[in-house]
């Protein structure tokens, strides 16, 4: 998966699993803003703190396991 092919997934609102995708960035982050319930990120290492100011929907569920470009100033946007 990679930013260009989430534009696909814009619409989606529940449970995502996108673990070990290491193509994904902060861009495509952009097109996940209306997933509410459910998103892993696991081991998606070009996520940074930026990229999660668009997860601000989110209710429920985040994995952010292995992501090390995150840090406890990235949550803040959640």
């Amino acid at each position: 998966m990679t930013d260009d092919g989430l534009k696909y997934l814009s619409k989606m609102t529940h449970k995502l699993n996108l673990s070990g995708c290491h193509k994904i960035t902060d861009e495509g982050l952009k097109h996940l803003k209306n997933i509410k319930h459910g998103l892993n990120l696991s081991y998606c290492d070009k996520i940074t703190n930026e990229g999660l100011k668009y997860l601000k929907n989110l209710t429920h569920d985040l994995d952010l396991s292995g992501c090390k470009n995150i840090t406890d100033e990235g949550l803040y946007h959640l």
